[in-house]
């Protein structure tokens, strides 16, 4: 039984390593955030390309380009104000600098 699917288009990148290297500029002007708990990503990214792995990486840099090309976005969206968790008291917002 055959199904029709609706692809969105992708933005390839050249290979795997530009894409990684292409989040560095979004790390550090804040708009990507990891969570100091996120430890093996935080080392991958260290260690990027000489680390044994780089899948945290990579698919990190896949959630960035599906969220950064408005991919799932929904009409009628409405935003909830964030509210405040205990991870937030372990974590004052000026210790929250990743890498």
């Amino acid at each position: 039984m055959a199904c029709r699917c609706r692809l969105g288009r992708l933005r390839p990148t050249p290979t795997k390593s530009c894409g990684i290297e292409s989040l560095q500029p979004h790390i550090k002007n804040g708009l990507i955030r990891l969570h100091p708990s996120q430890t093996t990503l935080i080392e991958q990214l260290r260690h990027f390309p000489k680390a044994d792995h780089d899948d945290g990486p990579d698919a990190l840099h896949m959630l960035w380009e599906l969220a950064s090309s408005g991919a799932g976005q929904t009409s009628g969206f409405i935003s909830i104000p964030r509210r405040a968790s205990s991870l937030d008291d372990d974590y004052p917002r000026a210790s929250r600098r990743m890498i």
